[in-house]
């Protein structure tokens, strides 16, 4: 999800002029309270969830809001629910404004308007929603809509937008007067946009991806970019670099070449011009655009005077080269996007920039040799007179004598001749300039140290320390969890927020958090109430019914009664041993004695130690009041499967399916089936005929119950390479059976006859064309 460094968010964002006057604006008051810590107990509004604080449970979710003393400070595209008076879902949508009276406090002692701490870009799509459900349910999110209508975390970073935090305004706001503008006079956060989301399903908060403990977040972009004077000033510095380096080109050639005694005319006077665009090229290279590292991880912009670092890739440890997970959207809570292990990347990032900007000017430098023209012009004694230009190379061009005097002529085809050889005349000229380590190296580096690199790392450095000591924190997947006490003194999570990114100070007690959902329930509270007990109805006389039950104390156990109408015990009453969250436990039955008198009115009690009671009712129906049926699909090839459908069965009941023979022999073993509430078998539920079996007709399929109920079908067994037609039963007269068939001859001709139960044909034939397979 994290764009290359070479494309980020920020270029479409267009430069705040205002901040450069934060200085004037950044207002001292006096924090409001105490705010929520990253794990609380007590009241919800340590979270900041606090609109409907009698409630059950509440959701809230933001693109962008704060919190301070457990009252939110602002809330951009804040949507909030709470569970009895506005259950939601409430969407609030997101349009990159900021009203006038936000104000950005850290509860350092320092407030920040927050039109001057936070600028949006593109504003994308972004929405927020808030469902509150019951005092066990809830959700947040902070996404863009998907294609159902409802929100989600996918999406290009495009879609969700991009934004920028001024970092200046922190140091200030901390007290951190170390930084001058003559040091760093634009700190910026580039990021797109994120979200989370926070749901709660019966009392238990989820972790939809696996990843980061509870909820999910979404994290885009994410760079830090830095403008310095010093970087302005290596700028001014490489020009002059890249002016020595042509000088030192053309010192060289001409302390070195010595045209009168290479030529073999005598008492010639010789006059040289060197052209080089050696500064234009390397000027060209370096100051019209960035440079990026040869790994993507930070770029500088020499004729902007900037440096730009992608946090993204070094604190999602996208190299893997760090102890954390893999992805900026893989991190563990709480995530220190620059701490101890990512800030020598980012520093050693800056510096490795600032050499690649060495690298391209030197390998421009010598590219630009080949340019390097030496225009020479020679008067020889005679008078003659000749003039021509050269290369690095010694290829001569533009050759040009006028002869003077008697020997002119001679004078002039000596020179042209001697052009020849020109080259062994420029090679040590050639080798001296095109040593990578030679003078030109030699001169940009000298400038390079004094200019760039020490003033660069003097200007920068002493800014990526306070972030690296964590003076401000930058978290990635931030979450706050609140905690209550259950009935049996162990803790439950009844509160959680998570923010995609979260901005704090170190003396602060309050963050900043972009793209945020939370929620809070009950959790402890209901567990206290009035238990339940659900009873399944009707059942069977001699059958069950299935019971459900919460609210309980955990491990204790309950008993359950079943009362006639008129309030006589029915059978014996069953003791229930409820599980570590007072429920009972998963498949709990009270039998339904064989002589109950069916009817309506019959109730299920349920009693604890401590007198705590709940009740439920129950119809009891005839033991035989259920007409048990099974369909098993025909044929089956051997091997294969037969598919059961069967109803009529008591609910929650096992029951036994045996195939057998023409026989009666058993075929297999049996299979168990569970019927559902509803007393039929689950969909898919199937029968294996075994390879062994031995194709033929008068196959049976047997299931019973422990009841002895009993429902019977037939089945036809045929070999793997038997041609197959299966049609669907029963079918209306009038209406139609579809037919499936496999086995037979590819593009064939099949001719399908139905036949009455005494074997006369009954409508006309169908004949079907089989297809390739």
């Amino acid at each position: 999800m994290v764009s290359p460094v070479h494309a980020p968010p920020t270029e479409s964002i267009p430069p705040p002029r205002r901040w450069r006057l934060w200085r004037d604006r950044i207002a001292k008051g006096v924090a409001a309270g105490a705010a929520g810590v990253l794990f609380a107990s007590g009241s919800a509004s340590a979270l900041g969830l606090d609109t409907y604080p009698e409630e059950p449970t509440e959701a809230e979710a933001s693109v962008a809001g704060m919190s301070l003393g457990g009252e939110d400070l602002f809330g951009l595209a804040q949507s909030q629910a709470g569970s009895e008076s506005d259950p939601g879902p409430n969407t609030e949508a997101f349009n990159g404004a900021i009203g006038g009276g936000e104000v950005v406090d850290f509860g350092s002692g320092y407030q920040i308007p927050l039109a001057d701490f936070l600028e949006f870009g593109e504003a994308g799509v972004v929405q927020s929603q808030s469902t509150a459900s019951d005092g066990q349910n809830g959700e947040a999110i902070t996404g863009i809509a998907g294609a159902d209508g409802g929100l989600t975390l996918d999406g290009t970073d495009g879609e969700f937008g991009t934004a920028r935090i001024n970092l200046l305004s922190i140091l200030e706001a901390s007290g951190a007067d170390t930084i001058t503008d003559e040091m760093v006079d634009r700190a910026e956060l580039n990021f797109g946009l994120g979200g989370a989301w926070v749901e709660a399903i019966d009392g238990e908060f989820q972790d939809p991806d696996a990843v980061g403990e509870f909820g999910q977040y979404r994290v885009g972009d994410l760079n830090l970019e830095l403008h310095s004077p010093a970087i302005d000033a290596a700028g001014d510095g490489l020009s002059d670099a890249a002016g020595q380096m042509e000088q030192e080109v053309t010192d060289t050639i001409n302390d070195t070449l010595d045209l009168g005694s290479a030529l073999p005319v005598p008492g010639l006077t010789v006059e040289t011009e060197v052209s080089s665009t050696l500064q234009e090229d390397v000027l060209d290279a370096t100051l019209l655009g960035p440079i990026a590292t040869d790994d993507g991880l930070a770029e500088i912009n020499l004729g902007e005077g900037t440096v730009m670092v992608d946090l993204a890739r070094i604190g999602g440890n996208d190299d893997g080269v760090i102890d954390r997970p893999v992805g900026i959207n893989n991190q563990d809570p709480n995530t220190e996007l620059i701490d101890d292990e990512t800030y020598p990347f980012v520093a050693s990032s800056v510096h490795d920039v600032i050499e690649e900007v060495v690298d391209l000017s030197v390998g421009t430098a010598m590219d630009s040799l080949e340019s390097v023209s030496v225009s020479s012009s020679v008067t020889a004694p005679d008078g003659t007179t000749a003039s021509w230009d050269m290369t690095l190379n010694g290829e001569v061009t533009n050759f040009e004598c006028t002869p003077g005097g008697l020997t002119g002529a001679v004078t002039c085809a000596t020179l042209e001749g001697a052009m020849s050889a020109m080259g062994p005349v420029m090679s040590p000229i050639n080798d001296a300039l095109s040593d990578p380590e030679g003078v030109i190296y030699q001169a940009f580096t000298t400038i390079k140290t004094d200019l760039m690199t020490v003033p660069v790392r003097a200007a920068l450095d002493p800014f990526l320390e306070l972030i690296a000591s964590n003076l401000f924190s930058v978290q990635i997947n931030h979450q706050e969890v609140q905690t209550c006490e259950m009935p049996d003194g162990t803790e439950a999570t009844s509160g959680l927020e998570v923010s995609a990114l979260s901005i704090g100070v170190l003396d602060g007690t309050a963050r900043l958090g972009i793209g945020n959902a939370g929620v809070r329930i009950d959790a402890c509270d209901l567990a206290a109430e009035e238990p339940v007990i659900d009873a399944s109805t009707p059942a069977p006389a001699g059958g069950e019914s299935t019971l459900t039950g919460e609210g309980w104390t955990p491990d204790t156990d309950v008993s359950v009664q079943l009362t006639d109408p008129d309030g006589a015990p029915v059978g014996d009453p069953v003791t229930v041993t409820t599980d570590e969250n007072g429920a009972f436990p998963e498949g709990t039955v009270l039998p339904v004695p064989e002589d109950a008198t069916p009817g309506d009115g019959f109730t299920v009690t349920a009693t604890d130690p401590e007198g705590n009671e709940a009740t439920d009712t129950l119809e009891v129906t005839e033991a035989d009041a259920a007409e048990v049926t099974i369909d098993a699909s025909s044929p089956v090839v051997v091997g294969d499967e037969s598919t059961l459908t069967s109803e009529g069965w008591a609910p929650n009941t096992d029951v036994a399916v045996q195939l057998t023979d023409a026989e009666g022999n058993p075929v297999g073993d049996p299979v168990t089936v569970s019927t559902d509430e509803n007393g039929a078998f689950p969909e898919g539920t199937v029968l294996p005929v075994p390879e062994d079996a031995t194709p033929g007709d008068g196959f049976t399929v047997t299931a019973t119950d422990p009841e002895g109920n009993e429902a019977t079908d037939t089945i036809s067994v045929v070999a793997a390479d038997a041609p197959l037609v299966d049609a669907s039963s029963p079918a209306p007269a009038g209406g139609e059976s579809t037919l499936t068939g496999e086995g037979w001859t590819p593009d064939t001709d099949v001719s399908v006859q139905l036949t009455d139960p005494e074997g006369n044909p009954v409508g006309d034939p169908v004949t079907v064309t089989t297809d390739e397979n």
